[in-house]
């Protein structure tokens, strides 16, 4: 027992170093958009900056619920999409479309770093909570949240968990969140990196959580799962998270034989409770079978 609360207290710490890095992080990621928005402003349309403001929309886009921050997500989303249909169309947009821009991204300047009320750990109300549930010595009193936590910790899986998302932030999060539970999840931050990483592993996957787009790619991770389907390779566990949601993307999804979808934000804990159902239904195998 005192092993697995030393192990969840260290755990809460890095989750809390890491909602600590985001809230760092925002104000710069904010102003490079404010920067490049203000190029097209004042020189009118790139593409190029465009698509820098995109890739910066579609991280917070798929990061900021999480991590306390709902309404980057919402705005941070409104901006990526309505990048994603200039980017459709030629001749770049309209006059009345780039106002509709400016309009978005002066939403999520001013009101994405509005912190969802009662996320932030430091807040006096949840000192309160921690203090109630720490005795004078500093010990944990038995039935406190925390003991109630650690008793739910259980090793599930040895099978390794591999994270594919260019979100360095939400893949450590995600990793972090199922080491609580006790399974082996290996963030890959670079899509390219995710092959050669399974083989100096030598052990199968036991699931792949594929992000669909990557800045080089809009649909790269359903491309290379399909690439691993048809080298007839992957035997594993496959779910798929993206900001995306649309009809076309999810039917990608499922030809890609998807066992699941999640769209961002994430809900970390609803994604990691179906687990043990998910990898019930697979068989393990080794990695002879998969490479």
């Amino acid at each position: 027992m005192n092993d697995f609360l030393a192990e969840s207290s260290e755990l809460a710490q890095g989750k809390e170093r890491l909602r600590a890095q985001y809230r760092s992080k925002l104000p710069d990621r904010l102003a490079d958009i404010n920067d490049d928005w203000a190029k097209i402003s004042v020189d009118g349309w790139n593409e190029e900056v465009a698509r820098s403001i995109h890739n910066a929309c579609h991280l917070l886009a798929g990061t900021g619920k999480t991590f306390g921050y709902s309404n980057v997500t919402k705005y941070a989303r409104i901006v990526e999409t309505k990048l994603t249909e200039e980017f459709d169309c030629d001749g770049g947009p309209s006059r009345e479309h780039l106002d509709e821009l400016g309009v978005a991204v002066n939403n999520l300047l001013v009101n994405g770093p509005i912190m969802d009320s009662g996320s932030d750990s430091n807040s006096p109300d949840a000192a309160a909570d921690q203090a109630a549930d720490t005795t004078a010595t500093g010990r944990q009193r038995v039935g406190s949240k925390s003991e109630e936590q650690v008793r739910r910790v259980q090793p599930l899986s040895t099978l390794p968990i591999y994270i594919v998302e260019d979100d360095k932030t939400l893949a450590d999060h995600i990793v972090m969140e199922l080491a609580l539970r006790g399974y082996d999840g290996r963030a890959v931050y670079d899509l390219a990196d995710l092959e050669p990483q399974i083989r100096r592993s030598g052990v199968s996957p036991g699931a792949i959580v594929m992000d669909v787009a990557f800045p080089d790619a809009i649909n790269g991770g359903i491309d290379v799962i399909n690439k691993f389907r048809q080298d007839e390779v992957l035997k594993s566990l496959v779910v798929f998270i993206s900001a995306n949601g649309s009809f076309s993307t999810r039917l990608k999804i499922v030809r890609a034989g998807a066992d699941a979808f999640f769209a961002k934000p994430i809900d970390v804990s609803g994604l990691i409770e179906n687990w043990s159902l998910w990898l019930a239904r697979r068989i393990p195998i080794r990695c002879a079978y998969w490479w």
